[in-house]
């Protein structure tokens, strides 16, 4: 393949791994987002570490992949896991 387009996959690849990375670690710090697109990649993603590790995975979509795969349940019919994080003294999102 040419220089360039070797050069141009590199770099979008990176900008899609930019992209996954930052906004995994927004997810996890006190930011609260404003736009409804991340609002909802944030609950759900949060719900995952905060609910039960065993659903809600997507990190850079608002659960397309979780819907596909059969692990976005509706919250309020899963029970909180007793090794889910404990944030700010809250027993997980949802009930």
């Amino acid at each position: 393949a040419p220089v360039h387009a070797t050069l141009t996959f590199m770099l979008v690849e990176a900008l899609f791994l930019l992209g996954y990375e930052w906004t995994h670690y927004l997810v996890h710090t006190d930011y609260k987002p404003r736009g409804r697109a991340y609002k909802a990649v944030w609950r759900s993603h949060r719900l995952h570490h905060f609910k039960n590790e065993h659903y809600w995975f997507s990190v850079t979509t608002s659960g397309t992949s979780d819907r596909v795969l059969g692990t976005y349940p509706d919250p309020g019919t899963v029970d909180t896991s007793p090794t889910a994080k404990n944030l700010h003294g809250l027993d997980g999102l949802g009930s």
